[in-house]
């Protein structure tokens, strides 16, 4: 791979990402950051499930994070550990503008909207098996990076139709030090 998959998908675009989010998702090799969390869960029954279903972390306040993003064929495994909860994800560009997350067996493309210090990954499309889940089935995504001097800010916001809010998590994530 010569490229991430967020500097395939942004194309032209990838120079007005902020520099400390350039760093993080336009490297080609294993990254590795850390900062902590707030985590909150949603109180339905079902949306508490298919969050646990996910793997998402159980809810607390200023859980460690470490981020470890590793590269796999033409895309980057995202291994997320919030204290001793580990969850990953695989992501690839699925074209301009785009990449796709999957969980297991679901796939989401999510487009890149570039804001003015970061950007967001709004849910536009999502699968089962390969089976597509109809609009009125897809989590809505509140996902938002927001550049700092060090590294970056996260807001990540889940919830399913009917059900409300699955999970939310907010934090700040900067590279791991390297040992001297």
């Amino acid at each position: 791979m010569s490229l991430s998959p967020f500097h395939q998908a942004l194309g032209e675009d990838w120079s007005r990402l902020p520099a400390t989010l350039q760093a993080f998702h336009g490297k080609t090799g294993a990254r590795v950051y850390r900062g902590q969390a707030d985590i909150a869960r949603g109180n339905h029954p079902l949306a508490r499930l298919v969050a646990w279903l996910f793997g998402f972390p159980p809810a607390g306040q200023a859980v460690p994070v470490k981020v470890t993003v590793t590269p796999d064929g033409d895309g980057e495994i995202w291994a997320r550990q919030f204290g001793s909860h580990h969850f990953h994800s695989r992501l690839t560009c699925q074209g301009p503008g785009i990449v796709v997350e999957r969980f297991g067996p679901f796939a989401f493309a999510l487009p890149i909207d570039l804001t003015e210090n970061g950007l967001s990954l709004p849910v536009a499309t999502g699968e089962v098996m390969g089976i597509p889940l109809p609009k009125a089935l897809l989590p809505r995504s509140d996902a938002v990076e927001t550049a700092t001097a060090e590294g970056f800010e996260f807001d990540i916001r889940l919830s399913l139709p009917l059900l409300g809010p699955m999970v939310h998590y907010q934090g700040d994530l900067a590279p791991e030090k390297e040992s001297a």
